[in-house]
């Protein structure tokens, strides 16, 4: 019953955000996963704006 629901989940690409740091700097990455696979991945740098 559950791999029914989860292939009902994989008809539809949901949306993905992760924010996470590098060396200091921080980033936000946005992507889509359908049928456990990425794409339409976007990543942006975050302004730091305490300095």
């Amino acid at each position: 019953m559950k791999k029914i629901g989860f292939y009902l989940k994989q008809l539809f690409p949901f949306t993905y955000t992760t924010k996470y740091r590098v060396d200091g700097k921080g980033y936000v990455s946005i992507w889509k996963q359908w049928f456990c696979k990425p794409f339409n991945v976007k990543t942006y740098e975050l302004a730091d704006i305490y300095h």
